[in-house]
């Protein structure tokens, strides 16, 4: 299974892999529009698996952190795995 989410300039992008022997029923993907994440709500071991990828590039302004955040919120209750290319900050004087 591949899930992507790609930009046209070609200088950001995140993907997620997952084998395909591995047990997961695959619920929903949702990816954006500017290649900044690509999410998978699954089942897995009886429970609900959330799978994001994120790109924050250096000096990105703080708007991606609050579209994750807001999509945080809207996943469905379970577990949560979070991974990606996080260089960048919310605030960098409070950094």
């Amino acid at each position: 299974m591949r899930v992507h989410a790609g930009y046209t300039s070609g200088s950001r992008g995140v993907g997620i892999l997952i084998k395909k022997a591995l047990p997961l029923l695959i619920q929903e993907t949702h990816v954006d529009s500017r290649g900044r994440y690509a999410v998978i709500t699954a089942t897995w071991e009886g429970g609900t698996l959330n799978i994001i990828s994120a790109y924050a590039p250096p000096r990105l302004h703080g708007q991606l952190f609050l579209d994750l955040g807001s999509l945080l919120l809207r996943l469905p209750a379970g577990k949560l795995l979070l991974r990606g290319d996080l260089n960048s900050v919310m605030n960098e004087t409070q950094d």
